[in-house]
């Protein structure tokens, strides 16, 4: 049996409430997993962990396969980040399990 990994770069912010990110209305119904809700937003919300309450990574998943991809992506994400919520984005390395 072995173990899947998938590593990422996140861009934005580490917080215990996404709720400061948000409109009650955009996380309405929201339960914790952003990928099975549709909310109305250009931020992306995702766990720190599926098995702890960590708290979420608000902002933009970043895959690491392209160098080049990469580093446009993070550039735009930086940006975007800025423009939406008017702070400066942080960096995470973080990795699915599974």
């Amino acid at each position: 049996m072995g173990v899947d990994v998938d590593s990422v770069i996140f861009v934005g912010k580490h917080t215990k409430d996404p709720s400061e990110y948000f409109t009650e209305e955009q996380l309405e119904g929201f339960d914790g997993d952003w990928q099975d809700h549709g909310m109305d937003s250009e931020l992306e919300v995702h766990p720190v962990s599926g098995y702890a309450d960590y708290g979420y990574y608000i902002g933009f998943q970043v895959g690491v396969k392209d160098p080049e991809a990469t580093i446009r992506q993070i550039r735009s994400a930086v940006d975007d980040f800025k423009t939406i919520t008017g702070q400066d984005a942080e960096f995470h390395n973080w990795a699915y399990y599974w």
